[in-house]
């Protein structure tokens, strides 16, 4: 019954169900009937008649009951196995095969054959055929005398039982496959408009406008995209043609373009700046296509539209950022670098022997002391002075050149078509560049909260591009920027073009900073020793120097390798270096027992490490050298940053016993305020002074004056470049307690030899007592 169950389609089960249901109640009713019948009648046995009636009538109600309950299969069971067994019994008692009561089983069989199916018709059809020829037999053998039948009557009966059967089953079969066919027919197209609906929705939700036209480019359909972004209703561009209502920027030639591409089957394709209903423009990504019906003829024209304004606006921002400075609005490195790309092109185009390529100048100014503005303004006022010498370069810069905004304080100018020949051009120039400088320093530039005007001065590095038949846009930069460096080496307000000895030196600067760089991880620096003397000759003090065993170039001194060092940050490790060996020596027995006073220099950018403070006082725990015999030499260079900063760090390491010298006292301008406001106890006289002190009545007034404001302040004093014993007699006349540093005591030695030699010097001397006869 499941397998039934399985077989069946929900209609087919619905119908089943329908005529069981109907049949239990007719048999009940038509029961009922014949049996009042019966009893009206009067006949003789009508009570047994009564009783099978009653019979019938009970299994109608219980297969109905059954079907009531959802049992519908076992109810047609019920209904049609009952009713056989009491059409048979009738059948049995009323004369076999001839019965009118034989007439009841084509309809059980045609119904049993109907709603269940095959096999349970078959089984009925034998259980009637047997019962048939149960009745022949019993007739002929005498068992049941009330049995009146003839072999034509059996004959009869039986093909007419199995004509109902194979009738049924083939009007079933048939049935069957029509309803499955139907019902394929119907689920395939509840799928087709499924697929339909979705793509109806699709095309009405789509983000893109969508635009259906006649082969005559009338408007038949709009989806809900275009509606809400042209402002149109759809009542209004129905019938109407499409350059009225959708594409509205497509030009005469276009359209012509359009069609042309249609007639051939193809895809157009362009972006229109469209006009809406309210009359704004948008511009859209177009395309159109025709449509064409399943024997490939084109019956309509679909047109695809996305807004794609925003993206245009994107692109844009994105250009002007990639393209511009924020700060100054000017042109930035990309479109500097893209330009001298160009004019490169352009210069391999026009490079012939009848016409050679013009030369093109290239600038690159660098505004002095802007970090220093900077810091004491604030980066709003610094954009502001940017954007003021931005305007003020523009002002200068001929409408056939290109001013940009580098990066930074920096700015490029490039002077298109100067002349042919590289030396004009570069008198050009730097005929230009000294008009800038002129320009920039004539008159201060104003600029809000700050109520003194600006002046300005600037560097400017300069080169000639192209310079040679290869040159590239790289390398004339490198070359603008390499003199750019040598005109800020110079100081400021300076222009410098670009010579190939600056080449030569940049590469030797850059040799050197990788070879010291090496150096340093690699053990090739020296610590050399340069003793500070007494009236009578005897080392007070000592100062650590720095020498670069180089494998190449052998010993170098500190000029060949500090200045780049002092430009990167070697000059951080190279210190560090320093402080680690002097504290190292610091602790060497023959110097604790004298207390020798070792010095050292200290970089501006090394004491401004945010941990200088910290490095070196683990340094001194983990050496345990006594911070009282370090010296740290510094300049006034070291508190032009940031003065509060440096004193602050100064007093720390003052609290811990490490003592200050001056170095170059004399060479700035402010030296004599440091001397009040910092931590000093020693002062070093600058070399320049002690050279010319025999020479210049001025400068021995100068290191008069030195020595005095050492005198009243309580500080040491150390004289460096001590050469003669004239110069050193002058110094010990003016001040007794004066050291003198220099080549007249000795040269820096290695540490090694000098502190043997220290060693030495102090040993008494050995006398000979002698022994007696």
């Amino acid at each position: 019954m499941q397998a039934l169950q399985r077989s069946l389609s929900p209609q087919d089960e619905t119908f089943s169900r329908s005529l069981v249901r109907l049949g239990g109640i007719f048999v009940a009713l038509q029961s009922v009937v014949l049996a009042a019948a019966y009893w009206l009648e009067g006949a003789p046995d009508w009570p047994w008649r009564l009783l099978a009636n009653a019979i019938a009538c009970s299994i109608g109600m219980a297969a109905w009951a059954l079907e009531r309950k959802g049992r519908w299969i076992g109810a047609t069971y019920v209904l049609v196995w009952g009713l056989w067994g009491v059409i048979v019994l009738a059948a049995l008692a009323t004369g076999g095969a001839r019965s009118h009561n034989q007439l009841g089983l084509p309809i059980i069989l045609l119904f049993c054959g109907w709603v269940l199916g095959q096999q349970p018709a078959l089984w009925l059809l034998a259980a009637s055929l047997g019962a048939t020829m149960a009745f022949k037999l019993a007739q002929l053998w005498g068992v049941m005398g009330g049995l009146v039948m003839t072999w034509t009557s059996v004959i009869y009966t039986c093909g007419m039982l199995v004509l109902t059967v194979v009738a049924t089953l083939l009007a079933r079969q048939h049935f069957m496959s029509r309803a499955a066919i139907a019902e394929a027919a119907q689920e395939q197209l509840r799928a087709s408009e499924h697929e339909l609906r979705k793509l109806s929705l699709a095309v009405e939700q789509c983000p893109a406008s969508i635009v259906i036209t006649d082969m005559q480019t009338h408007v038949v359909y709009a989806n809900q995209a275009f509606l809400q972004r042209s402002g149109y209703a759809l009542p209004e561009v129905l019938g109407r043609p499409t350059r009225e209502v959708s594409i509205t920027g497509m030009d005469d030639a276009q359209r012509q373009e359009v069609q042309e591409l249609l007639a051939k089957g193809q895809t157009w394709q362009g972006d229109l700046r469209n006009r809406r209903k309210d009359g704004r423009l948008v511009v859209e990504d177009v395309r159109v296509a025709p449509l064409h019906d399943e024997f490939g003829v084109p019956t309509h024209y679909v047109e695809l539209k996305q807004d794609i304004t925003d993206r245009i606006k994107a692109e844009a921002t994105i250009h002007q950022l990639s393209h511009y400075d924020r700060i100054t609005g000017l042109p930035n490195r990309f479109a500097f670098l893209k330009r001298l790309m160009e004019l490169k092109e352009q210069s391999k185009g026009l490079r012939c022997e009848i016409s050679p390529c013009p030369r093109h100048g290239l600038l690159v100014l660098d505004v002095d002391r802007f970090t220093n503005f900077n810091d004491v303004h604030g980066s709003v006022q610094g954009d502001q002075l940017l954007r003021a010498v931005a305007v003020c370069l523009s002002g200068l810069v001929p409408s056939s050149g290109l001013l940009v905004r580098n990066s930074g304080d920096e700015f490029a100018i490039v002077l298109e078509n100067l002349a042919v020949d590289v030396s004009n051009a570069e008198l050009l120039t730097k005929a230009f560049a000294q008009r800038l400088l002129e320009a920039l320093s004539a008159d201060p530039l104003w600029l809000d909260g700050v109520h003194d005007g600006v002046r300005v001065t600037c560097c400017i590095g300069m080169c000639v591009f192209p310079e040679l038949a290869n040159d590239s846009e790289i390398e004339a930069l490198r070359r603008a920027n390499t003199a750019l460096h040598e005109a800020k080496s110079r100081g400021p307000g300076h222009a410098v073009i670009f010579q190939e000895v600056m080449a030569e030196n940049a590469s030797r600067r850059y040799r050197i900073e990788k070879g010291l760089r090496r150096a340093v991880g690699e053990g090739e620096l020296r610590l050399f020793l340069q003793g500070q003397y007494n009236a009578e000759g005897v080392a007070m003090g000592v100062e650590a120097l720095v020498r670069w065993e180089n494998p190449e170039r052998g010993l170098l001194s500190p000029g060949a390798f500090i200045p780049v060092a002092e430009e990167s940050d070697l000059i951080v490790l190279l210190g560090d270096w320093m402080l680690e060996q002097t504290c190292r020596l610091l602790v060497r027995p023959e110097l604790v027992e004298r207390r020798l006073q070792l010095s050292v220099n200290v970089s501006a950018r090394q004491f401004l490490q945010t941990d200088f403070v910290a490095k070196l006082q683990a340094l001194l725990a983990f050496t345990e050298a006594d911070p009282s015999r370090l010296t740290l030499e510094v300049t006034e260079g070291l508190v032009l940053g940031d003065f509060d900063e440096a004193a602050h760090r100064m007093l720390q390491l003052r609290e811990m016993g490490i003592q200050f010298a001056l170095d170059d006292f004399g060479t700035g301008y402010s030296s004599m305020a440091y001397l009040k406001r910092l931590p000093i106890q020693e002062l070093k006289i600058d070399q320049s002074f002690v050279r010319d002190m025999n020479k210049s009545q001025q400068t021995e007034a100068l290191v008069e004056a030195i020595l005095w404001v050492a005198h009243r302040f309580g500080l040491r004093v150390v004289a460096e470049g001590v050469e003669t014993p004239a110069q050193a007699a002058l110094l010990h006349a003016w001040e007794p307690k004066i050291l003198c540093q220099g080549f007249l005591y000795d040269q820096p030695i290695p540490w090694q030899a000098w502190v043997a030699r220290y060693v030495q010097q102090l040993q008494p001397p050995v006398t000979d007592t002698g022994t007696e006869a």
